[in-house]
């Protein structure tokens, strides 16, 4: 133990001069990392729902089940919107619980003016929904996960940075 710390005190007093720059680096270089993850959600919020951690998480399971609820609820939103003249409802991209209870919906409505009210209006009747839902997928799922809506506004956000790189 004693020649270990001697060992230790000696080489520190040897590469003394070399450590100092060394540690002044790896800080730099923390918080050069810290700043550009700062930047990127800064720069595209909007992406962090489809962020690489999440995406390689999902079971095999998760991502059929999802791609399922996908087009189903697209087909019952195809089918419903058909008396909206006008407006058009697509589900982007559905994200489901590791435990199958909650479905997380990306919608992406055109009119992006109307967006919010229309999300408002599907969330108000998501039992309908999943009543649907549910008759669709009766075989593949024994029991219907709980559905929730959100807009899905990267399409508005592109091409705002877009028009913001013409200018």
């Amino acid at each position: 133990m004693a020649q270990t710390a001697h060992s230790a005190r000696a080489i520190t007093a040897h590469k003394g001069a070399n450590l100092q720059p060394r540690a002044e680096k790896c800080v730099l270089q923390i918080e050069f990392y810290l700043a550009m993850t700062a930047l990127f959600l800064a720069v595209f919020p909007y992406f962090f729902p489809y962020t690489i951690k999440r995406i390689l998480m999902e079971s095999t399971r998760q991502q059929k089940i999802s791609r399922l609820l996908q087009k189903e609820l697209s087909e019952i939103f195809l089918l419903q919107t058909k008396s909206m003249a006008g407006t058009l409802v697509s589900v982007s991209k559905c994200y489901i619980s590791p435990d199958m209870s909650i479905c997380r919906a990306y919608l992406s409505v055109f009119p992006s003016e109307r967006s919010e009210e229309i999300v408002a209006n599907i969330n108000g009747n998501v039992p309908a929904i999943r009543f649907e839902l549910g008759k669709r997928v009766r075989h593949q799922l024994r029991i219907i996960p709980e559905l929730k809506f959100f807009v899905d506004d990267s399409l508005d956000y592109l091409e705002n940075i877009d028009r913001l790189l013409q200018q």
